[in-house]
């Protein structure tokens, strides 16, 4: 069975796009490298306490795999799940960076 090596993405910024839709989109776009060609992105977790959505994003590469040394650069749209949120300011934290959005009005149908 081969074994895997698990670890936090490594983001080098995320930035919040809003569709001009009603209700609203948002989705999160993160870019970051991984450390060599093998890595890629395992799971996307998304989460939410009070105003802050959680999302955490790991990489998977088998952990003895000869690989290219090289810097993988890599990027992610993440639909945020917004629907039905109440109207304020809310945080996104993807593996500590973090921005903020608000919505004047309720998002609901």
């Amino acid at each position: 069975p081969k074994n895997f090596k698990y670890e936090l993405a490594q983001l080098d910024s995320i930035e919040l796009v809003i569709m001009e839709s009603f209700p609203i989109k948002i989705n999160l776009e993160i870019k970051g490298n991984f450390s060599d060609g093998c890595t890629s992105i395992d799971q996307i977790i998304q989460d939410r306490a009070d105003n802050t959505f959680l999302v955490k994003i790991t990489t998977k590469r088998e952990a003895d795999a000869f690989c290219t040394q090289v810097i993988v650069p890599f990027s992610q749209t993440i639909p945020l799940e917004v629907m039905g949120l109440p109207a304020g300011t809310y945080a996104v934290d993807a593996n500590g960076l973090v921005e903020t959005f608000s919505l004047a009005v309720d998002n609901n149908n």
